[in-house]
């Protein structure tokens, strides 16, 4: 079956765009599109497999509601981790790793959870460590 816009999601962006992209500089992708570190004012929990049409929408809802300007950093880890080194997720303590140190972050705001019609990211191990510190630690 042909991939179109309505089915591509996170899993075919990072093996067809981040993944060779990042692989000479073996880096994040954020670290190829901005010259300054970013901060991230608003963290999104999310499932890879949402289609990204429909990720895109909702983060431009959540920006509009909020009046954000178009510059906002919002932190997503397809984005934001390098994808070719992924030992920073082999802690021992959760609280070290990187989706963590965003959501407490002292510049984010709060989380953002995505969710299609299943509320699949509630059935994804990190979403749930994500929900449980944004609703118990973070703002």
């Amino acid at each position: 079956q042909p991939l179109d816009m309505q089915m591509l999601n996170l899993y075919h962006l990072n093996t067809w765009l981040i993944m060779p992209a990042t692989k000479e500089h073996d880096c994040a992708m954020v670290e190829l599109l901005v010259g300054t570190k970013q901060v991230p004012k608003w963290f999104i929990s999310h499932w890879w497999g949402t289609p990204f049409c429909e990720t895109l929408d909702m983060l431009q809802y959540h920006a509009w509601e909020r009046d954000l300007a178009s510059e906002t950093p919002y932190w997503m880890c397809t984005f934001a981790n390098n994808q070719h080194n992924l030992e920073e997720l082999k802690v021992t303590d959760l609280r070290e790793t990187p989706f963590v140190r965003a959501i407490m972050s002292p510049s984010c705001l709060g989380t953002i959870m995505l969710m299609d019609q299943k509320a699949t990211p509630f059935r994804r191990t990190w979403c749930t460590l994500e929900n449980f510190i944004s609703t118990t630690d973070g703002r």
